[in-house]
């Protein structure tokens, strides 16, 4: 098994790509019809630790990388995070 952090759940529609977690729970966590993030506070994952997730899948993976055809990016509200911020190099 693959030791990187995983949000919890896989929407059906990802089902063929790669989970990749950049935040932890949801920034607005206030919608009535979800509870999955209720007792997690939202928090942005650094860009150490995202990288360190995508070294260890690169290593892991290798040549079966091909199997994805995308890159969901987890958890609540990924994009919450700044442009300036987001940039993996």
């Amino acid at each position: 098994m693959i030791d990187v952090e995983l949000g919890p759940i896989r929407p059906p529609s990802e089902h063929q790509s790669l989970l990749l977690r950049l935040t932890r729970g949801c920034s607005w966590n206030r919608c009535f019809f979800c509870g999955l993030y209720k007792r997690m506070r939202f928090s942005v994952r650094s860009t150490e630790e995202v990288i360190g997730d995508i070294k260890k899948y690169a290593a892991y993976y290798g040549e079966r990388a091909s199997f994805f055809k995308s890159c969901f990016l987890q958890d609540g509200d990924a994009f919450n995070i700044p442009a300036k911020d987001f940039r993996l190099e």
